[in-house]
């Protein structure tokens, strides 16, 4: 259940780019250790990787991704309608200041599904621009108001806010070809080249801050990823001249180099890259287009160094650390396990894709009920938070496809 601890994200120096609490975790022993369970009582999967990943060859959702599909309009529509308090898929206060984590990155997946499914086109924008309304609410970002970072949420710093907004806005008219946030979203993008060149010209580093000297590489990796999708859109050249060189920096300065995986944190006051690690899916899926060859070998990093198998190898969870057999209690590290999913897309590894499934099946004891994904074991405000990134998980497939789909193509044919 929920822990009844409030994040202070921000106030503490954090980010709160993958932060939450641990009803995420796996289940621990008194001694701390992950519990090795019996594989006969692993959870059926409703689904199979092998139905999920083939999406585009069969044209038809598979249980799983069609039962998550139809929880996840419910949760959009509720809070369209009701507001984030709303009774029947209410959002956790304790947990604001991330909301706008899952709003984002459920998004991603729709370019993919309107590819394979694009019988599906008109619903699946229509909820696209749900999440466009749902991320521009004050709820979704006042933290940096009230944590006293900045006037508003764009104007400087906040890439952990802004890149997701720059991103979604773009998807979005990739694949409507609709202009109704389009005076916005110009305003925007220019705002974020300008201050990532000015970065990389003045201040030593190339991308933007999450929190006052906090620089993220997950948070920047959105960001550029929006660079190279406003290109798309307005034939700009901008993935080239400053996405590309946050790409470069945070390979040059930001990899581990005995696992490959991303560093932490950078702080530009004194140029200093914390030599430390996480199981950091985000930011290695997010760079994939960009730096494909890296992002390989650190998805095979993460994979080797963080994920552990229970139940006889047929479920997996992510640890703490290197080190600790344990998972993460951190806020900052806790709801990483979140981003596995998505990661087994863009990497195409049905494997762990299955085993992260059926993790989150058991701990939340998800079942399909009446055609719809229902989480019997926990608070309605986890289920709220978690079923958009286990939706994103089934749907998604990989950010070169996505960026090389023939979508003026795609816009005709839907409008004829």
């Amino acid at each position: 259940m929920l822990n009844e601890r409030v994040s202070t994200s921000g106030q503490s120096g954090g980010c709160s780019c993958s932060s939450g609490d641990e009803a995420f975790l796996a289940s621990l022993d008194d001694a701390g250790r992950a519990v090795i369970l019996d594989p006969s009582t692993a959870s059926v999967l409703p689904s199979s990787a092998a139905e999920v990943f083939s999406l585009g060859e069969t044209g038809e959702m598979p249980v799983w991704t069609k039962a998550l599909w139809n929880l996840h309009k419910e949760v959009i529509d509720a809070t369209i309608a009701g507001g984030w308090d709303n009774r029947k898929h209410p959002w956790n206060r304790e947990m604001q200041d991330f909301w706008k984590y899952p709003i984002a990155f459920t998004s991603y997946g729709f370019p993919s599904l309107v590819m394979d499914m694009p019988q599906m086109a008109d619903e699946v924008i229509d909820v696209f621009r749900k999440h466009i309304l749902l991320i521009k609410d004050a709820g979704a970002f006042d933290e940096w108001t009230r944590l006293e970072f900045g006037k508003d949420p764009v104007s400087d710093k906040n890439i952990m806010y802004k890149g997701h907004l720059n991103l979604m806005y773009g998807l979005y008219r990739l694949m409507s070809g609709g202009t109704e946030f389009d005076e916005e979203y110009r305003i925007l993008n220019k705002m974020i080249v300008t201050e990532t060149a000015n970065n990389g010209k003045n201040r030593g580093f190339w991308g933007i801050e999450c929190e006052p000297d906090q620089y993220f590489p997950p948070c920047n990796a959105v960001g550029i990823m929006s660079e190279k999708v406003y290109d798309l859109n307005f034939g700009t050249h901008y993935a080239e001249e400053v996405g590309a060189r946050v790409a470069e920096f945070i390979h040059d300065r930001m990899l581990d180099p005995v696992t490959g995986i991303t560093m932490y944190r950078y702080h530009p006051s004194c140029d200093f890259v914390e030599p430390y690690i996480v199981g950091d899916m985000w930011a290695t899926t997010m760079l994939d287009y960009y730096s494909p060859e890296q992002c390989q070998g650190a998805y095979r990093g993460v994979k080797r160094e963080f994920l552990a198998d229970i139940k006889g190898g047929k479920e997996c969870y992510l640890k703490a650390n290197r080190f600790a057999p344990g998972a993460s209690t951190d806020y900052e590290q806790s709801t990483l396990v979140l981003y596995v999913p998505f990661a087994t897309r863009e990497f195409d590894d049905p494997e762990t894709w299955e085993k992260v499934n059926r993790y989150f099946i058991d701990m939340y004891d998800i079942q399909v009920v009446d055609g719809t994904a229902r989480f019997l074991d926990a608070d309605p405000t986890i289920e709220s938070h978690a079923e958009g990134y286990l939706l994103l998980g089934c749907i998604h497939t990989n950010w070169k496809r996505v960026v090389e789909f023939d979508w003026p193509a795609f816009r005709e044919q839907r409008e004829g």
